[in-house]
C-alpha cells in the first residue's frame, strides 16, 4: 500500500524506474521498491530494525493492530523531506525519504493520536495525561 501510493504518479515511478505491473505481482519487487523510496533503517547502528518494521512497530496499537491510516500518516513525511529538499536543493540523499523525516513523521502522528484518542476518549483524565507530557519533553531538553 505504501509503495502504491508513493508511486501513484507516472513521472515519480518512471525516475525511479518502478514497474506498476510488477507491483501488484510479486512482494518481493514491492520490498525493493520500498527500499528505493526509504533508507534502511530509521537510525544507525548495526541492530535497527529494518524502516518498514520500525514503521509497523510505531502505528501498532496496544493490541498490536497496524491501520494503514497510521501508517498513511506516518508517511506523510514526505513533506517534511520536501522542506528539507527545498532548503538545501543542492544536498544529495540515499533515500526518497530520509531518516528526519520519517521521526518527524512519527512525532506528529503520536500528536494527533494524543489528541484525536486520549483527549477525546478520556477527557476527564486529561489533565493529568497533559501535565506528564509536559514533564517528559522538558526532561529531554
Amino acid at each position: 500500500m505504501v509503495v502504491k501510493r508513493f508511486l501513484i504518479h507516472d513521472a515519480f515511478a518512471a525516475y525511479l524506474e518502478v514497474s506498476r505491473d510488477q507491483l501488484d505481482a510479486s512482494l518481493t519487487y514491492r520490498a525493493s521498491c520500498f527500499g528505493k523510496i526509504f533508507p534502511l533503517t530509521v537510525f544507525k547502528g548495526p541492530k535497527q530494525s529494518p524502516t518498514i518494521r520500525w514503521i509497523c512497530n510505531r502505528c501498532a496499537d496496544g493490541r498490536g493492530v497496524v491501520t494503514p491510516r497510521d501508517i498513511l500518516d506516518l508517511i506523510r513525511a514526505k513533506q517534511r523531506q520536501q522542506d528539507i529538499y527545498a532548503a538545501a536543493p543542492e544536498g544529495t540523499s540515499a533515500s526518497v525519504i530520509g531518516p528526519t523525516s520519517i521521526q518527524y513523521g512519527f512525532e506528529e502522528l503520536s500528536k494527533r493520536k494524543r489528541q484525536t484518542y486520549l483527549q477525546a476518549e478520556f477527557p476527564h483524565l486529561w489533565k493529568d495525561i497533559e501535565a506528564r507530557t509536559v514533564c517528559r519533553a522538558g526532561s529531554s531538553q
